[in-house]
């Protein structure tokens, strides 16, 4: 959250755009607030601030005169203006209900409390068949509903103004924005409105960062008051956060969908339509604001920028990707091709060369997903490596990734595929840091049902999500990867070498940093998904039977683990030879060519004979700790 900035500079920096109202009319409606007795010299007659209530008095009570100020605000801007402010200039409605909740009625979401918010005059569209994309409602505690995507502004009101109910509000407004920026992909921000006794802050809130302005009381500056709940019902959605080039539509079957305008990467000038058809797959609703909150979507062009029914079926479906990802992170076209050029220069056989070539998606639109500022960084707010910025990225061709894969032959088919892309991105001198199922993809290319040597001719394996990939040179300690739960290497989950041999000087047990073999002993867990199992060769014997390549994989662990063991048993830090205090040694990595190459061929190998094994077979794969031992 940015330091807070004056009111006025608060409007100028986050709320661009938007022109408050003129001096002169804020004059004329404070004149005629006055000449109705509503403001004295003690400030609001119906509101004088909390100090003026009993300390038992209910809060419900306090919040109901604030909002008979809001009300009396509003009714004389349309007076004392002559109907100009609340006629046809005004862009939504206010609501003020105490207590109300996001994403009502959704299972397993915990909801987050607002008090009020603003009701857009110009409602979004909402399919009636299921299948489309999410659309949530907010529910007072009568029972009333709004959707989320029709509210403008939110409000949170605290009765008092102290450290805590501060901290509480900032706290809570952030979640309930972070539920409105999941519900709705046309959100960029959410401005909004924090109370805590006489005291009012504005907000805004976005994926990328947030900022908060100073503290003004409602009784001495009522001038700001008018021109915060003006904002409020007379701000455009381009100022209330929303997109100019995400569109909510609904489709030919009535379905809930978005439209996308986006500028094509080889020609930016150019604009093309994406319109959504399903969602593949999308990240959990959070609460937390600063999140990746990836969608995965099918899309087609479209020909009309707001009509659902427009969609052009013929060409193949393609592949969109709505994500905030970290700005110092480069985008998915950078990475792929560092990587990639990175690969191809050491690929050693025409094999190797085809596998580089097309074990990489091919991108289409690869950019900011909107055009307005606040999307990259709201104004004037500082920088921080961990700032996000919402992405947009189409791939020319539907995967699917390894989790969905249920046939042994292929997925072992595949996983043989990833040893082979992960041997070449180590000679290449890079490493993934994030393996895992989801992020291999597998591409079908032939219909036909072929035996299991002609696989390649009908499947592509696909390396993606290399925002974790770095040169290994380049890695460091402080660049340790969490990885995937299930999937991450035993020692990257525990921060240290586990094989390094008992001496004080060796590198391996004074220096930990991820490592190639980190990458590798992932596709081993991916074979295994053990779980918490204790036995896996028992498990994997019952499973599969005595006989079957699967319990090969238990060897192939131990066969990992000297490996590890093989890379940490070389190599000594000088220093400590010299007298070099621990705490003062420089991070020395393990040199590259401690890593000797043929566990790589060791692991493919093993993959290759289980997939081999079930080819024509329709066993499925099953989950070890499914068997009934």
């Amino acid at each position: 959250m940015q330091n807070p900035t004056g009111v006025p500079e608060f409007y100028e920096r986050h709320l661009q755009g938007y022109r408050r109202v003129g001096s002169d009319d804020v004059m004329e409606i404070m004149t005629y607030i006055r000449s109705r007795g509503h403001y004295g010299r003690r400030g609001w007659s119906a509101f004088q601030g909390s100090s003026t209530y009993a300390t038992a008095e209910d809060p419900k009570n306090v919040f109901r005169d604030m909002s008979y100020i809001f009300s009396i605000i509003l009714d004389a801007a349309a007076i004392a203006t002559n109907g100009r402010l609340g006629g046809e200039e005004q862009t939504a409605r206010l609501e003020m209900r105490l207590g109300s909740k996001t994403c009502a009625g959704v299972d397993g979401v915990v909801s987050c409390y607002i008090d009020g918010w603003s009701t857009l005059n110009k409602k979004s569209v909402h399919g009636t068949t299921k299948g489309g994309v999410y659309d949530m409602e907010i529910a007072d505690r009568t029972g009333r509903t709004t959707w989320m995507s029709d509210i403008g502004v939110l409000i949170r009101f605290e009765n008092d103004d102290n450290k805590d109910t501060r901290q509480r509000n900032v706290c809570c407004m952030s979640r309930a924005a972070s539920h409105i920026l999941h519900n709705d992909k046309t959100r960029n921000s959410v401005p909004s409105i924090l109370i805590g006794g006489t005291f009012v802050r504005l907000a805004r809130y976005s994926r990328s960062t947030s900022a908060v302005s100073a503290p003004f009381d409602v009784n001495k500056y009522p001038t700001e008051l008018i021109q915060a709940i003006l904002f409020t019902t007379h701000a455009n959605n381009i100022q209330l956060g929303f997109s100019s080039n995400i569109l909510r539509v609904v489709d030919s079957e009535d379905r809930l969908q978005y439209q996308y305008r986006l500028p094509l990467l080889s020609n930016p000038k150019k604009l093309v339509l994406y319109q959504t058809v399903k969602t593949l797959c999308q990240h959990a609703i959070t609460a937390e604001l600063y999140a990746k909150d990836m969608f995965v979507y099918r899309v087609h062009p479209a020909k009309t920028w707001g009509d659902g029914t427009s969609i052009v079926q013929d060409p193949p479906a393609e592949v969109l990707r709505d994500f905030a990802q970290f700005h110092s992170t480069p985008t998915d076209t950078v990475l792929q091709n560092r990587v990639q050029a990175a690969m191809q220069a050491v690929a050693l056989t025409e094999e190797e060369r085809q596998i580089v070539e097309h074990g990489f998606l091919s991108i289409t639109v690869d950019g900011a997903a909107n055009a307005e500022a606040v999307n990259m960084n709201m104004e004037g707010a500082p920088r921080s490596r961990y700032d996000r910025e919402r992405r947009v990225c189409v791939y020319g061709e539907e995967c699917v990734d390894l989790y969905k894969i249920v046939h042994p032959a292929v997925y072992f088919y595949a996983l043989s595929k990833v040893s082979q892309l992960l041997l070449i991105l180590w000679r290449a001198g890079w490493l993934h840091g994030d393996i895992s199922p989801g992020n291999f993809l597998l591409l079908l290319r032939m219909l036909e049902r072929s035996a299991f040597l002609t696989l390649a001719d009908e499947y592509v394996v696909k390396i993606t999500d290399l925002e974790t990939a770095t040169r290994y040179e380049e890695r460091g300690p402080w660049k340790i990867c969490h990885g995937t739960p299930n999937y991450v290497a035993i020692e990257v989950a525990v921060g240290q070498h586990l094989f390094h041999p008992d001496q004080p000087d060796a590198l391996s047990s004074l220096h930990f940093q991820y490592n190639p073999f980190h990458d590798l002993e992932s596709t081993i867990w991916m074979a295994l998904n053990p779980d918490e199992t204790e036995d896996i060769l028992a498990v994997l014997q019952n499973a599969y039977g005595s006989d079957s390549p699967m319990c090969d994989l238990v060897p192939l662990a131990r066969m990992m683990g000297l490996a590890h063991r093989e890379a940490q048993c070389s190599g000594i830090d000088e220093d400590v030879a010299q007298g070099v205090p621990r705490e003062k040694l420089s991070h020395k990595p393990l040199p590259p060519s401690n890593f000797p190459l043929d566990i790589y061929d060791a692991v493919r190998r093993c993959f290759l004979r289980i997939g081999e094994y079930y080819w024509g077979d329709e066993s499925l794969l099953m989950r070890v700790n499914d068997v009934d031992l």
